[in-house]
């Protein structure tokens, strides 16, 4: 029996993306029936590092290709292979001025410098490339131009995400918009507008939508008969015994602090911990910790387990951070971010739905007035309950049997 080509295009922007696709990935892999090509600018050894914990048998990636080398590499050459990683993008993410703050400005204008402006040439080049690697299936988190690149193609293209980069890109616009800073330069609107109404229509030219939780409002012209929600994908924890390894003292409380995939040099005192509280950072550098209750950790850790281990989390709304708290049972206390306008949705979910969560101003998160949030946040642990329906136990399983759905139906 032959394996399935599927393309998967993954955004390069942030890390809850790339972590959810990774455990689908994984449930494609051990059917045995797909073949997974991985097209992104997240390094090829994240991949490989995590799919091995997985006990997979991978020892291959032997092609991350540019442009140029592409055409070279036939699927001849790949016929033992199950998983071949891209070493290319086909969107541009959010620009960020720091782990709070998104400038919609930049991240407007380096999708249509990057991406819309030479659109015809990667349209040409990847169509091309997936007739090459006789790509049977398309997935996307959340590529808009691979629809487009698919759809030219005769492939059928599946969005498996929250959300898509044209909807951000349309919000990052009317936060612009609301700034006044078009009002002296009018046509520069006019050519964002048209950029994001192209990749609109890509979108929407998509076989399916598959809508993780916290997904975000899609256009009123899109055909919600081609869509469904999907469950809460997300990492497994791997150790449940990590706070006994580690020894914290009974009574004692345990912060895990972090931003995600983004390493910050806040300015940490010892007074932000109240007593009785040890607080394990994310991607810090050791010498900035100012006393012995913070514990810079290395960059390889398995952040699941350390999220079930630990008492709180405090750091941003992404969904890497809130799929994985509501899983490990840990409150989530977020600073909110500026102009990122996913936020609103995961809030929906984690907070409003679950009460797993509360918000903490960044001037209180900067001034070290944690006190009162961590308290709050920690009488919320274990307090919730997934439903059946989108319990990630069997999230990869409900995947793959919408995506036989769609590959003998649709």
């Amino acid at each position: 029996m032959s394996l399935i080509n599927v393309a998967y295009y993954i955004t390069g922007h942030g890390f809850g993306h790339v972590t959810r696709s990774l455990e689908l990935i994984r449930g494609l892999l051990v059917t045995e029936r797909f073949r997974v090509h991985v097209v992104t600018n997240i390094p090829r050894k994240f991949f490989h590092d995590e799919l091995l914990e997985f006990q997979i048998n991978i020892d291959y990636f032997p092609f991350t290709v540019d442009d140029k080398e592409q055409e070279q590499v036939t699927i001849n050459q790949c016929e033992q292979l199950s998983f071949v990683h891209w070493d290319r993008n086909l969107d541009t993410g959010g620009i960020q001025r720091d782990v709070i703050y998104m400038d919609p400005l930049l991240t407007l204008d380096a999708y249509y410098r990057e991406i819309h402006s030479i659109r015809d040439s990667l349209l040409n080049i990847e169509v091309q490339w997936l007739q090459q690697q006789h790509i049977h299936l398309i997935l996307m988190d959340a590529t808009t131009l691979a629809c487009r690149a698919g759809s030219i193609s005769g492939v059928k293209t599946v969005f498996v995400t929250n959300f898509s980069w044209d909807f951000i890109y349309q919000e990052s616009l009317q936060d612009i918009k609301t700034l006044h800073l078009f009002d002296e330069n009018p046509e520069e609107y006019e050519k964002y507008q048209q950029m994001i109404t192209i990749a609109t229509e890509d979108m929407l030219d998509c076989t399916y939508y598959i809508r993780y939780p916290g997904v975000v409002p899609l256009p009123k012209e899109f055909n919600m008969e081609k869509s469904c929600y999907g469950p809460l994908i997300t990492r497994k924890i791997r150790n449940s015994q990590l706070r006994e390894e580690l020894k914290i003292p009974e009574g004692m409380k345990m912060l895990l602090l972090g931003f995600g995939g983004h390493k910050t040099e806040w300015s940490l005192e010892d007074s932000f911990l109240p007593t009785g509280w040890v607080c394990y950072v994310l991607r810090a550098s050791p010498e900035l910790m100012p006393s012995s209750r913070f514990i810079a950790l290395p960059q390889n850790i398995y952040v699941p387990d350390w999220i079930h281990a630990a008492d709180v989390v405090l750091g941003k709304i992404g969904y890497g951070f809130v799929s994985e708290s509501l899983n490990g049972g840990t409150p989530l206390v977020y600073v909110p971010r500026v102009y990122w306008a996913e936020e609103d949705y995961l809030v929906k979910v984690v907070q409003d739905e679950y009460h797993a969560a509360l918000p903490m101003p960044l001037e209180e998160f900067n001034r070290g007035n944690w006190e009162e949030y961590l308290q709050r946040a920690y009488e919320l642990r274990n307090s919730w309950t997934i439903p059946p329906t989108i319990h990630p136990d069997t999230a990869t399983e409900q995947i793959i049997g919408i995506l036989d759905h769609v590959l003998d139906h649709l």
